[in-house]
């Protein structure tokens, strides 16, 4: 890849270029175009089990889809109350900000406090709690 002209921002046609050089690393992405932009989406199916704590309160427990799930030697459990949830990862460069923003799509939809601990890993949810709106997540 190049360099960027005037980094950290970015022309419509770097990030093109990023993606079309991201993209073959990830085999369940796609690089979509159209004739106002470009943009990369990446589709990964996630299990969230559904527990129920004290207060009778849904709680989604999450296992990220990794290489183990597709490997036919892999000992893997799964919960018996697991359900799959499709999240879907759109990256387009901001025409504002001329940066890359990240969109965020569950399906079946999810509550926020839902989605949080879907696409959270445990060991930065304090973190992103405590950063706030600014480089965390914004639920739109």
């Amino acid at each position: 890849m190049d360099t960027v002209s005037a980094f950290p921002y970015l022309t419509a046609d770097e990030f093109t270029k990023a993606c079309a050089s991201v993209r073959p690393l990830l085999a369940d992405s796609a690089l979509l175009l159209d004739d106002s932009a470009c943009f990369l989406r990446i589709t990964r199916r996630l299990a969230a089990a559904l527990v129920l704590n004290a207060d009778d309160q849904e709680h989604v427990d999450t296992h990220i889809d990794t290489p183990e799930d597709h490997d036919e030697e892999a000992i893997v459990k799964h919960s018996q109350n697991a359900s799959f949830v499709t999240v879907h990862y759109d990256i387009l460069l901001s025409p504002s900000y001329r940066v890359p923003v990240v969109y965020m799509i569950a399906s079946p939809p999810q509550t926020v406090s839902q989605f949080f601990d879907l696409i959270v890993p445990h060991h930065f949810r304090d973190a992103m709690r405590e950063t706030g709106v600014m480089g965390a997540l914004t639920i739109l």
